[in-house]
């Protein structure tokens, strides 16, 4: 039997996840999470006061909370979910805190994560270590709930423009390698139907999973929707800088049913190809 702040050990029931009503609790690992609206923030630590804390406050109605008691499970959690703020308990026992915070913020796909360091210790060397360790934040224990929020805000809201200015500026794309390789590989195979999230994976030389993980901690988006981004941008270059039908843009962005293209083109833009080119022409000052 277990409750809120229990750890669970069994595999994600996808289809219960679904079906599961709207503000219950879901295991999906060796975690707890509550559903919010925002984004995941992963709490690794077992002190109850702290978890209830969390809970309950704001952060609890804005944000998945999921919960990992130990290292362990955390490391469990980081194969399932990519955390947008991981908060990291070094007291209720958590062995090997900060070597973890180190690993972190030494692997590629978790360095960008902002990591909140929650302790008892007062002294000034805690605080040291922890920064010394890769975290942004810093709180004694028992924490000013209203400033933590804060500070996680301020922290998503800045990697919320970090994350936008990866994916707005096609120069500081090319700038990072990942990144740069997968836009180069969008480009030779941008009329292949076949492109999808494994084949991508495959030309990137990693796992699908690591795909996911890495793209979304980088620019926020998922592999399928990357893949359906850079089409969508390529025919929308296509329709204001040639005079290639609909039909024939649609095949070269690799969609083969034209109809498909219109709706996915429709619901990236939100509106047609062909009202797009219209609006786009040089006559309109666009």
């Amino acid at each position: 039997m277990w409750s809120l702040f229990s750890v669970l050990r069994r595999r994600p029931d996808r289809g219960a996840e679904r079906d599961a009503a709207p503000g219950a609790a879901r295991s999906l690992f060796p975690t707890v999470m509550v559903p919010g609206a925002g984004g995941n923030i992963l709490v690794v630590g077992s002190d109850s006061t702290l978890l209830e804390t969390l809970f309950c406050s704001q952060l609890g109605k804005d944000y998945n909370i999921y919960t990992a008691s130990d290292i362990v499970a955390a490391e469990e959690a980081l194969e399932e979910i990519t955390p947008d703020i991981i908060i990291c308990d070094t007291d209720a026992g958590v062995a090997g805190s900060y070597a973890f915070c180190s690993r972190l913020k030494s692997a590629p796909v978790t360095a960008p994560v902002p990591l909140m360091i929650i302790s008892r210790n007062s002294a000034q060397e805690a605080r040291v270590e922890a920064f010394d360790h890769g975290a942004e934040a810093f709180f004694l224990k028992p924490i000013p709930i209203e400033e933590v929020v804060a500070q996680i805000r301020s922290l998503l809201a800045n990697r919320g423009f970090v994350r936008e200015s990866l994916s707005g500026s096609p120069s500081r794309l090319a700038d990072t390698d990942f990144l740069g390789n997968l836009e180069r590989i969008m480009r030779e195979r941008m009329d292949d139907e076949a492109l999808d999230v494994d084949s991508l994976a495959e030309e990137a030389c990693m796992s699908s999973s690591s795909l996911f993980k890495k793209l979304k901690a980088m620019s926020g988006m998922s592999p399928g929707e990357y893949i359906t981004a850079a089409r969508m941008k390529e025919a929308a270059s296509l329709l204001k800088d040639t005079a290639l039908t609909v039909d024939d843009i649609s095949i070269k962005v690799g969609f083969r049913s034209h109809s498909y293209f219109s709706t996915c083109f429709r619901k990236h833009f939100g509106t047609s190809p062909t009202k797009y080119r219209q609006l786009s022409a040089p006559s309109n000052g666009l």
